[in-house]
């Protein structure tokens, strides 16, 4: 399932893993569904897709299929600490933006 790669992948359990939503692009900070727990994933199911995380500066485009997973906890300290550089905006990409690696 997709559940159970999504737990493989991000080295927790399939117990830690939050219900599965499907979401719509955000244009706005703060309004894309961030989620919550020490890692959030991203999975584009459209054509292209783009993710802004707006407080580090990157920008990240995506093609349908890809996945991305961050860590939502700052972990430097003893105390786990929401990491808000993990806020992020996401966007339909124009196709013409995307290069290929």
């Amino acid at each position: 399932t997709v559940e159970a790669r999504l737990a493989a992948t991000s080295g927790l359990g399939l117990e830690h893993l939050a219900p599965l939503r499907i979401v719509r692009c955000a244009t706005e900070p703060g309004l894309s569904n961030r989620g919550c727990g020490p890692k959030s994933a991203y999975i584009c199911l459209s054509e292209t897709d783009e993710v802004f995380f707006y407080r580090l500066g990157m920008r990240l485009q995506l093609r349908k299929g890809d996945l991305l997973m961050w860590p939502n906890v700052d972990w430097s300290t003893e105390q786990p600490v929401e990491d808000l550089r993990t806020m992020r905006v996401h966007r339909k990409a124009d196709v013409q933006d995307i290069t290929s690696f």
